[in-house]
């Protein structure tokens, strides 16, 4: 970014963002976070950015944007092995999920066309320390793998 044209290196990393994997994705959008003037707005209806776009906007957090920020999240934790790291899942869970919606943001993650939705809900099912929300995360995992196949 300090080689280039602010306002031109923000649009190339959004469009970046756009069309990379989960991890590449929330990795982008976290140097996104920190610079001034992102056209946040320009990618709001985009299924994949449009959840971080309507939270830096100062948009609440509607259930299928909690979800769709854990998956990505949790995805971005994964080793390079490609394996989820289970230690993240809580630390992550507390930080996306809203505080007392946790239930009814996991109740339909399954629904949505995430590419790591199943793996995701899994991993919290079996890694998180909430026992209702562990139960939330196997039921829309259950879900989501009847969905596919």
């Amino acid at each position: 970014l300090s080689n280039r044209d602010a306002a031109t290196a923000t649009t190339d990393l959004l469009t970046a963002a756009a069309d990379t994997t989960p991890a590449g994705r929330f990795y982008a959008a976290s140097i996104l976070a920190s610079l001034p003037d992102v056209p946040w707005p320009t990618v709001v209806d985009d299924p994949a950015l449009g959840p971080y776009a309507r939270a830096s906007l100062g948009v609440d957090r509607s259930p299928e944007d909690a979800a769709w920020l854990l998956m990505d999240a949790v995805s971005a934790s994964a080793d390079v092995m490609g394996d989820l790291d289970p230690d993240a899942v809580e630390v992550v869970s507390a930080e996306v999920l809203p505080a007392g919606r946790e239930l009814d943001t996991l109740a339909d993650a399954w629904r949505l066309p995430h590419p790591m939705a199943y793996e995701v809900l899994t991993l919290v099912g079996a890694h998180h320390p909430d026992k209702k929300i562990a139960k939330a995360a196997r039921t829309a995992a259950h879900k989501a793998l009847s969905a596919t196949g």
